[in-house]
């Protein structure tokens, strides 16, 4: 459900009915969310589909919610393995909400010592120490040029609009996949002005 003009809420996409097989609630910036495979565009519930989408569903934005009926064997173990294996992973990379765009390795250029301070915010944890530790994905490294962290993001609208509020301090270098989507994204905003 979305908000419209009048504040009003109406349904998005024609209000089609989802179906979900359940994975994981969790919570991300103050926003709880169901994290699930979507079976919307699949008609043949007796057969195990291996190649369901993941989706985030925001647990206020949803109405009209029931439980439907037992998944199939296949389901079960589809979402028990998803669990076991992938879903700590997944959750990793949520530093930018529950948007889902594709995850890249990106490399940033760190041209000011208060860069440490605002890459440390975003994608740092406390150890057991109470000291930050660096994610185990994340690399920093120096040359001639400076400081770059490695890391791996979604390349979504909210990565580049973080990415532009801490411009000059912290830039991406590469790759050019994402040089290019961000160039677009800050052509497509300029052209609005």
């Amino acid at each position: 459900m979305d908000f419209n003009d009048k504040g009003k809420r109406v349904a998005r996409k024609d209000d089609l009915l989802r179906t979900v097989i359940p994975v994981a609630l969790t919570l991300s910036e103050g926003n709880y969310y169901l994290i699930g495979f979507a079976k919307d565009n699949f008609d043949r519930d007796d057969e195990c589909i291996s190649d369901l989408p993941l989706r985030h569903y925001r647990i206020d934005r949803m109405e009209r919610v029931a439980h439907l009926q037992d998944t199939s064997e296949c389901e079960r173990a589809k979402r028990e393995d998803f669990k076991k294996h992938e879903l700590q992973a997944h959750l990793k990379h949520a530093y930018f909400g529950m948007y889902q765009a594709p995850i890249k390795h990106v490399t940033l250029a760190i041209s000011h010592d208060n860069g440490f301070n605002i890459l440390y915010d975003k994608f740092g944890f406390k150890g057991d120490d109470g000291s930050l530790k660096t994610p185990h994905e994340m690399v920093i490294s120096h040359d001639n040029a400076g400081f770059h962290a490695s890391i791996r993001v979604p390349l979504s609208d909210i990565f580049f609009g973080w990415l532009a509020s801490v411009y000059p301090v912290i830039s991406l270098e590469a790759p050019q996949e994402a040089l290019d989507a961000y160039r677009e994204f800050l052509e497509m905003r300029i052209q609005k002005l």
